[in-house]
């Protein structure tokens, strides 16, 4: 009895761990920033970046990258999070086992459209 306890225990684990893979995966991702002309300043979603340089953000919603500098016209960019590798296996893990459906409300199961920006502002005027 206690045998097939464990054996049972131990399959809902295997179950979840194998199924569930946005669970487990990292809920941050790193962007890198570079661009001209130098002194810059650079927001991404609210926080000033040194430029060149990277940031974590998460991966489950959008960047909103805004750089200006006196004299030049503002840049802006927003990038957008579309399912990772991850969540696709969680995704087809769900119509056979139903639990890594889970996974899919979980940062670890997104991954950002682009990871790298550069930026060139334009002298006003121009």
């Amino acid at each position: 009895m206690l045998k097939r306890i464990a054996v049972s225990v131990l399959n809902v684990v295997l179950v979840l761990v194998v199924t569930g893979c946005s669970l487990f995966a990292p809920k941050d991702q790193m962007i890198s920033i570079n661009g001209e002309p130098a002194g810059a300043r650079v927001m991404v979603n609210g926080n000033v970046v040194t430029v060149p340089g990277t940031i974590s953000v998460k991966r489950n919603k959008n960047v909103h990258i805004m750089v200006t500098k006196p004299g030049y016209h503002p840049y802006s960019i927003t990038t957008g999070y579309t399912l990772s590798q991850f969540g696709i296996l969680d995704l087809i893990g769900t119509f056979v086992f139903l639990v890594p459906v889970v996974g899919l409300i979980t940062p670890g199961a997104y991954e950002l459209d682009q990871d790298t920006f550069y930026y060139a502002l334009t002298p006003e005027g121009k």
